[in-house]
């Protein structure tokens, strides 16, 4: 008789933890876009603890993708693709392919990060086999990589064209941290391109962007690289 009278509160309980799922991975992406990276972790390892008792894949990839933006705003680009490509798995599982598109730019920015050229390149040609399909955001994505890939290699004009498709793409974006990713990386290619003057007025525009969002840790100091998506 004790296990059925307490089996509304437990459904109670759980409802409560999923209910919070999604309010503790807003809290962590808001904490570390204003520098509390160490708040962003405790949030997140409490979902991760939720969402490990009621097993709900969907919410468990929205932790580690999160876990994968605080990690990369860090510069602990090793750890950051691995969350990121656990987060990839459970949406293939789960028949969520197109949602997973955009992590995929976000792992191929990771390889970039970590010096592995070749390797970001051959993600992006993975991803741009079905372009009709890529959703906006992965599409802004890989422009904008295909951008820093090409200054890389010296490649700077091509460099340039690729960003400023980058930038074509989320015209009209209401995402000011995506907006402001985009231009930091036209900022980055045209500084290699020798045009350090032009340079400096988009990357003010950058960390304007990232100002109004409230991403302190993006305004104020050395930009980590990260794709920035809307929680709020």
């Amino acid at each position: 008789h004790r296990d059925l009278h307490s089996f509304p509160t437990r459904r109670s309980s759980d409802l409560n933890r999923v209910l919070l799922v999604p309010i503790l991975v807003t809290r962590a992406h808001l904490d570390a876009l204003a520098g509390d990276l160490d708040g962003a972790r405790r949030a997140l390892a409490t979902a991760r603890g939720y969402v490990g008792d009621l097993h709900i894949d969907l919410a468990d990839a929205a932790v580690m993708e999160t876990s994968g933006f605080v990690e990369s705003l860090s510069g602990a680009h090793p750890r950051a693709e691995a969350r990121y490509r656990g987060a990839v798995a459970v949406l293939h599982a789960a028949g969520q392919a197109r949602s997973a598109q955009a992590l995929e730019a976000d792992i191929a920015r990771e390889l970039f990060d970590q010096g592995e050229t070749a390797s970001a390149a051959a993600a992006l040609d993975r991803l741009e086999a079905d372009q009709e399909r890529l959703t906006p955001r992965a599409a802004i994505t890989v422009a904008a990589l295909r951008g820093r890939i090409a200054s890389r290699r010296g490649h700077h004009e091509q460099a340039i064209q690729h960003a400023r498709r980058a930038g074509d793409l989320c015209r009209g974006t209401d995402d000011l941290c995506l907006a402001g990713n985009v231009l930091f990386d036209l900022a980055v290619v045209t500084h290699a391109a020798g045009r350090p003057a032009q340079a400096a007025i988009i990357g003010t525009s950058a960390m304007e962007r990232f100002a109004a969002k409230g991403a302190t840790l993006l305004a104020d100091g050395e930009i980590g690289r990260a794709s920035c998506r809307e929680r709020v």
